[in-house]
């Protein structure tokens, strides 16, 4: 008996064992340190976390529709090729400070034509109440090319709150996402045709540079978005569409349709209020089919046409209610293109920017224009603005001056503002370290840009703010830079008078302050050759200019040092220049005759020398010696004359550190005296050659040209 009771309670242990091990979910889940690896049905909640991040699609998941996924904060998802179907529930929460990423790498399979996170009709509707159904807050998405062909979110009902969406663009006519509920708070940028919605809210959002239809929607409401760039920014069937900004459609910026024949729907009468819709390419509003909407207390500027009736307009006896709108600068404020002129459109108390009837019917075409169109009612017009109406602001761009830039140089203030009106006074404000204060008013030219060329005038960090003015259509947008301005830079490279000094020489230092300032002290430095210093000063003139001199009566290299301190506004500068002064020598030339004896009165004369030397020149003593102090080195010819001799060639090289000393024999009329030749800085004496020997060469020329002559005259004869 106590055996069977054991084994009783091992049978229930072991049962118990094997329901807690058994799983309940066919969810395939491989972890290992690249993150975790996930395929299959959630047949139960689960939950991913940030430290099992991140989460490798390896299959399609599907959480079945009594299981709950929740995704926390910090976790990254990787579909790559595969998607996420919900028939339960999805939460995918992330925060503020830490958000969930999602990452559709890969384009799914060719067979695959739903959203990459599809809700079915299984999945139960969001409701904030019982905090029941799928959410999607704080999510940053990242669509690649082609990964969502067929949408990125849809069906069922949900809440999307604070997602970022990039780059997702579906095939033509589908939506990013095709879902009902709540979209607000979150970013679509480069996403083209962003949500479609039968019924629900869109609030809040900001939709850039789309390529496409950025919201359509049925039945609710369209609040507060900004939609800036794309084809259409609304399609609108019964939603009241408020308080949105739309800028820069190529097509429309809300898109009133209700044009499919035959008309068996009811009549659409959406409210279209407190709008701004700015540079539509065509029509800022566009009304078509069976619909009668009411528009009021837009702002419509700088559109091609402000709202456009097309030719199916007003069917079955629909009209619009058009009042309190303030039609600004459009090529046409409104555009009939329904033919019957029997029929009359009431467009009345509006603002149209003038008084002027005529020129209010300028810029509607309508009956006047066309008599087979349809008739217009735009009286009484309002004779000022709507006490309530949208404001926007400037798209206001200021382009950045340089952030630091020398005093009294040009710093250019520059930028744009859209919508363009040249009209609007844009106010440039300028504060000195100083305490300066200079106001200026600068107008923007026909595209929007403006410029002023300021030129600061002292040291320090100058304030700028920019402001264009405010109306009564504008709010202002105040933009502050701010530019450090340093002193000048200067040079004070002095330049010298000559290439080349020789000992003695006056050496003038001479050169200009760039900026030229005037009375400014220059500092001048002379290092000799000795390592002593000479101080010398200069002032400059109104250009600028300065100079100095000094003797340089030491051979040998010089540093001129030249320097001055600047001013407030101009930084000081320094430079060095090197001065060579060329040593001088002396030559001394002794005339003898053949017996070594001195021969006085012998007059010398230099006919070649160098550049820097004047021609030297003189006689010699009783001693047969001439002396030539302070000679400049190089190269020299001189001539020795003295009647009843020849006149003689002789040269001379005279180097730096060497006296050379010239000794020649003069000749005189004695014809067995030689006539000197030049070697070496010396004459070379040569003897007298008999008269006779100069002419043997002739005698044989003749001869020569005499038995030349016989000998061809007897081959002739011949």
């Amino acid at each position: 008996m106590y055996i069977m009771c054991r084994l009783k309670k091992l049978s229930v242990l072991l049962i118990l064992i094997l329901l807690i091990y058994t799983p309940s979910s066919s969810l395939n889940v491989t972890a290992d340190s690249e993150g975790t690896k996930v395929g299959g049905r959630i047949r139960r909640d689960t939950i991913w976390t940030k430290e099992n991040s991140p989460y490798i699609l390896e299959d399609d998941i599907t959480i079945s529709s009594d299981a709950r996924l929740t995704i926390k904060e910090g976790v990254v998802v990787e579909f790559s090729l595969w998607s996420l179907i919900i028939d339960g529930e999805l939460r995918a929460q992330g925060s503020q400070e830490e958000e969930i990423i999602f990452r559709f790498t890969v384009m799914p399979l060719s067979s695959y034509e739903q959203g990459r996170i599809y809700f079915t009709s299984k999945s139960p509707p969001w409701k904030d109440n019982d905090y029941r159904g799928s959410i999607l807050e704080y999510v940053e998405i990242y669509c690649y090319e082609n990964t969502v062909n067929y949408g990125l979110i849809q069906g069922g009902t949900l809440k999307i709150d604070h997602v970022s969406i990039y780059n997702a663009e579906p095939r033509t006519h589908l939506y990013t996402i095709t879902a009902d509920g709540l979209i607000s708070n979150s970013l679509f940028e480069g996403v083209t045709r962003a949500i479609n919605m039968e019924e629900g809210e869109i609030i809040n959002n900001v939709f850039l540079n789309g390529s496409s239809t950025v919201i359509s929607i049925n039945n609710g409401k369209v609040k507060d978005n900004i939609i800036d760039g794309g084809k259409r920014g609304i399609n609108v069937k019964n939603a009241l569409i408020r308080d949105n900004l739309i800028n820069n459609m190529l097509d429309r910026g809300i898109n009133i349709v209700n044009e499919f024949t035959p008309y068996n729907y009811e009549e659409i009468t959406p409210i279209i209020h407190n709008n701004s819709i700015m540079n539509c390419e065509e029509h800022a509003l566009y009304v078509a089919g069976y619909s009668g909407p009411t528009i009021s207390q837009n702002l419509i500027i700088e559109n091609s046409n402000g709202i456009y009736f097309k030719e199916d307009a007003f069917y079955n006896g629909t009209r619009p209610k058009v009042y309190n709108n303030i039609f600004y600068n459009n090529d046409n404020n409104v555009y009939f293109n329904r033919e019957d002129p029997r029929i009359e459109i009431k467009i009345k108390n509006n603002w149209w920017m003038t008084n002027d009837t005529k020129l209010i019917e300028d810029k509607i075409y309508y009956e006047n224009d066309d008599p087979r169109l349809t008739a217009a009612l735009y009286q009484p017009i309002l004779l000022e603005l709507p006490l309530y109406h949208p404001k926007i602001w400037y798209e206001f761009t200021l382009f950045p001056p340089p952030q630091e830039t020398p005093v009294n140089s040009v710093v250019p203030i520059s930028g744009k503002l859209v919508p363009s009106l040249e009209t609007f006074n844009i106010q440039v404000s300028y504060s000195g370290p100083e305490g300066q204060k200079i106001f200026k008013v600068l107008n923007a030219d026909p595209y929007g840009y403006f410029t002023d060329d300021f030129i600061p005038s002292s040291v320090g960090i100058w304030n700028f703010t920019v402001t264009p003015d405010e109306n009564v259509l504008f709010k202002s947008n105040e933009k502050n830079m701010q530019v450090n301005v340093t002193k000048q830079s200067s040079d004070i490279d002095p330049y010298i008078s000559r290439e080349t000094y020789y000992e003695g020489d006056e050496v003038l230092i001479k050169g200009i302050i760039n900026p030229g300032v005037q009375d400014a002290y220059i500092a001048i430095n002379i290092l000799r050759p000795d390592g002593s210093e000479e101080h010398a000063q200069a002032t400059t003139d109104n250009n600028g200019v300065y100079e100095t001199k000094f003797t340089g009566d030491v051979p040998g290299d010089y540093t001129a040092t030249i320097s001055w301190p600047g001013t407030d506004e101009v930084e000081g500068s320094i430079t060095e220049h090197a001065i060579n002064i060329h040593p001088l020598g002396k030559l001394e030339i002794v005339i003898q005759d053949p017996t070594g004896s001195p021969v006085n009165d012998v007059l010398i004369k230099s006919i070649e020398h160098p550049m820097d030397q004047s021609s030297l020149s003189g006689t010699t003593d009783e001693n047969g010696t001439l002396l030539f102090n302070g000679v400049v080195f190089g190269d020299y010819i001189f001539t020795a004359e003295k009647p009843d001799y020849e006149k003689t060639l002789f040269n001379s090289s005279i180097s730096e550190a060497e006296v050379l000393t010239i000794e020649y024999v003069s000749p005189n009329n004695d014809t067995n005296v030689d006539t000197p030749s030049i070697s070496d800085g010396e004459i070379e004496q040569v003897k007298d050659i008999p008269w006779i020997i100069g002419w043997v060469p002739s005698i044989v020329i003749v001869l020569f040209m005499t038995v030349l002559y016989l000998f061809v005259r007897r081959a002739n004869n011949t």
